[in-house]
């Protein structure tokens, strides 16, 4: 065989970062409205993994702290009423003095909770007390306040604010928090929600929205279809017995601060209350005077002001997150240029709050000069990419502006290619680094960007490379002028995917021109291929819109696999990490047609006997390097036939199964501890003497070799 250069196959050519794997959600809605209903709604992925249960606008959701604004209304209906003072000391409310302890003069108020201004921290906790404890325990502890500021002067967002805003509430009403809500806010306005599933009907409880880690582990919610033996934290003997409630005592135990299970539809009623000045649909729950008081801001930054970002671990924000606050009411594009509030990009001041806790990211955002809102959340999604325009995740504004993709129909940019060969062709083939820089990187998506950090490294790298090796970049011309039709390959392979394996993450790809030292990677951005190095990746697969579409399909097939998201620690067997890329390999070929690796299977017929026996030997140890992640190889032997093994394993287990969809999710999702188990399950063995050809699944397309 004849190289143009060498480098490790697969394994290299499409580098598995396994500490910063772009995801797509399991789950994401989207609805959009008006003051007169609903006007679009998107749905896509799963509501339970397990169940196989596709989510739904009605499916009921944690929905993180957008819970703080449907609280606000409720202690605003209370105000109304007479039975709250926003401006009050809420010491009398709580029946215990509430003091700051370096400024004991001070009074705290309902405002100051609601707003985010009563110099609470979350360092002491805010939601850990048992169902027999007290709320108080926690402001007795020193870290529970900001040291440094009086209360009612500084902005510090805080979750332990809301908690005591429902002991208030309790108190003044003697009615316990999740039943008090019901009967403010969510029965008035017919919506079935609840705060910790005890007042939730067993209808809305049977479609609970799971909420998943990013290896989609549940983390939250997981009901299936059951009632919770404990919908709150238990009390101190481990007993889950409300009859322990007291009236003010724990206004933590229902987490009002982000424990509201709500549906997207049912968010859009609250968002169209917010567009009617307090009615909807004939019905008035608030006075528009009442409206105004939440959404005015009580809060606008300034340097020196408050914090713009949330502290707490559940936050994926940013700096600049935060630059306007209300009662429990975010005013969004704030034109300061410290603040990055604007997950549209459109710089209309729309009002409505976040969420962020367990995976899960939500909003409620209202136009009310527009009149028209829009109501989201995606699960599976702990370490959302950095957006592009602000200080929200890239997730986010896409729901926000509603440039989400659906499922299956990833982007597929290849913009950064265009420029690059605007920049090579102005300087005859030999730009310097400076054009480089300019013409090239400066203006490159966030997958170039990424690319550069860790492959690229510098424009002066790239220049240097340009330079030594002007045939590789020849070539990527040349290729260049294909990518059309690839798009368009990979973009079935992976409507392919959507239909096969419906909770299947989708980040964009990006293509882009790099130093010829890697085919692709994965990063917070999504799958980046190196245009040129692939390009002259012929030995792989002649065919180059072939190549393009097998190999990130096999990519994306990595991306469903939890075990492709960790460091294999040392000792790893063999069979796991041969498993883990065939069945990447069985997925790639299901969708796209054709393994990645197609020339192994065809330097393996007459071999599979021999190959096999070597495999059954080596298969517990740890040493890979005659089977994965050992270079090209040679005609006698090439490199990396452990991706061959692995998917004749995985085939085997899935053509034997009578659930094609389950055998699947179980060989994406095999771990050192099940491979074994697969394995035998899988009824394979070396291919000797008459021995049977292993099934090809009937999923797939029958092979073009």
């Amino acid at each position: 065989m004849s190289l143009p250069f060498r480098f490790a196959v697969l394994s290299t050519l499409l580098a598995i970062s396994a500490i910063s794997l772009a995801t797509e959600p399991v789950a994401s809605v989207r609805v959009t409205f008006d003051r007169d209903g609903i006007t679009a709604v998107e749905a896509h992925g799963l509501a339970d993994i397990e169940a196989g249960r596709a989510v739904t606008v009605d499916d009921p959701v944690r929905i993180a702290s957008v819970s703080k604004l449907i609280v606000a209304v409720g202690a605003m209906r209370l105000v109304e009423a007479g039975t709250l003072d926003l401006d009050a000391d809420v010491s009398d409310l709580l029946g215990w003095p509430l003091r700051h302890p370096r400024f004991p003069d001070t009074p705290i108020t309902l405002r100051q909770l609601l707003s985010h201004r009563a110099s609470l921290t979350d360092a002491a906790g805010y939601y850990d007390v048992p169902l027999d404890g007290e709320l108080r325990d926690i402001v007795r502890d020193p870290r529970a306040w900001d040291d440094g500021h009086v209360p009612g002067t500084y902005f510090r967002y805080a979750n332990l604010g809301f908690p005591l805003v429902a002991s208030a509430m309790e108190n003044a009403t003697g009615e316990r928090f999740d039943r008090l809500m019901g009967r403010l806010v969510l029965q008035p306005l017919g919506i079935d929600a609840c705060f910790n599933w005890e007042s939730c009907s067993d209808a809305t409880l049977a479609h609970a929205v799971v909420l998943y880690d990013g290896d989609r582990q549940p983390v939250r919610d997981d009901l299936r279809g059951r009632r919770p033996d404990c919908a709150v934290n238990r009390s101190s003997t481990g007993d889950c017995d409300l009859s322990h409630w007291r009236a003010g005592r724990n206004g933590a135990l229902f987490s009002p601060q982000g424990g509201l299970r709500i549906s997207a539809s049912g968010l859009a009623r609250i968002g169209r209350l917010l567009l009617g000045g307090g009615e909807i649909d004939g019905v008035r729950l608030l006075s528009p005077a009442s409206v105004r008081t939440l959404t005015t801001p009580a809060w606008t930054y300034r340097p020196g002001n408050g914090q713009s970002v949330e502290e707490d671990d559940s936050s994926q924000s940013r700096r600049g997150f935060f630059c306007r606050y209300g009662l429990a009411v975010q005013t969004l594009a704030t034109p300061h240029p410290d603040c990055g509030d604007d997950p549209f990009g459109d710089g209309i001041a729309r009002i409505g709050h976040s969420g962020s806790a367990y995976g899960l990211l939500s909003g409620l955002w209202v136009d009310p000069a527009g009149g028209t809102g829009v109501a989201y959340f995606a699960t599976g999604v702990p370490d959302a990419g950095r957006g592009a325009h602000s200080s929200f995740t890239a997730i986010e504004e896409r729901l926000a502006s509603g440039t989400a993709r659906s499922a299956g129909k990833p982007d597929i940019e290849t913009g950064d290619v265009t420029r690059f060969f605007e920049t090579f062709d102005a300087a005859g083939g030999m730009p310097d680094a400076g054009q480089l820089q300019r013409g090239y990187l400066d203006p490159g998506t966030p997958g170039l960007r990424e690319f550069v950090q860790g492959r690229i490294g510098s424009a002066q790298k790239l220049a240097d490379s340009i330079g030594r090796k002007p045939e590789l970049y020849a070539g990527a011309r040349r290729c260049a002028a294909m990518l059309p039709g690839i798009r368009d390959d990979v973009a079935r392979s992976l409507d392919k995917l959507r239909r096969v394996l419906p909770e299947a993450r989708f980040p964009p790809v990006t293509i882009v021109v790099g130093r010829g030292n890697s085919g692709g990677t994965t990063t917070p951005s999504g799958v980046i291929i190196g245009l040129e190095t692939l390009c002259s990746a012929e030995w792989l697969q002649p065919d180059l819109r072939a190549r393009f579409a097998h190999l990130i399909a096999h990519e994306y097939a990595h991306i469903q696999q939890p075990g492709a998201r960790i460091d294999a620690p040392p000792g790893t067997p063999l069979l796991y990490m041969a498993l883990l890329e065939g069945g990447a390999e069985l997925l790639g070929e299901i969708i796209s047609g054709q393994v990645a690796n197609v020339h192994l299977q065809r330097w393996t017929r007459g071999r599979e006997c021999e190959i096999g026996r070597e495999f059954v030997r080596d298969a517990g140890g740890a040493d890979y390097s005659r089977w994965l992640y050992n270079g090209v190889g040679n005609e006698e032997r090439p490199g990396d036939l452990g991706y061959w093994v692995g998917y004749r394993i995985a085939a085997a287990y899935h053509a034997r199964s009578g659930d094609r969809h389950a055998a699947l999710r179980r060989i994406l999702d095999v771990t050192p501890a099940t491979a074994g188990k697969l394995l035998r399950q899988s009824g394979w063995q070396p291919q000797c003497g008459d021995r049977r050809h292993v099934p090809a699944p009937t999923s797939a397309a029958p092979s073009s070799s």
